[in-house]
């Protein structure tokens, strides 16, 4: 065991198990239909165009949110 420590190997390497892996990706909070197409945001980043004009128009950001998944 001391040998494997001092390699740096870990004990499920060497099993063949391996880790879960973390999705980095976000998950969708919001969901808007634009010609016909079904597009999710998470709400990080540049708000989709399609969402944008309903906000401009006066429309609530909470109308868009994913009630379901």
């Amino acid at each position: 065991m001391a040998l494997i420590a001092a390699e740096e190997f870990s004990l499920n390497e060497l099993v063949g198990e391996e880790a879960p892996k973390n999705d980095s990706r976000r998950k969708p909070k919001y969901v808007s239909t634009e010609n016909g197409i079904t597009k999710y945001w998470s709400g990080v980043g540049r708000t989709p165009r399609r969402i944008q004009e309903a906000l401009n128009e006066g429309k609530n950001l909470d109308s868009f949110l994913i009630t379901h998944y």
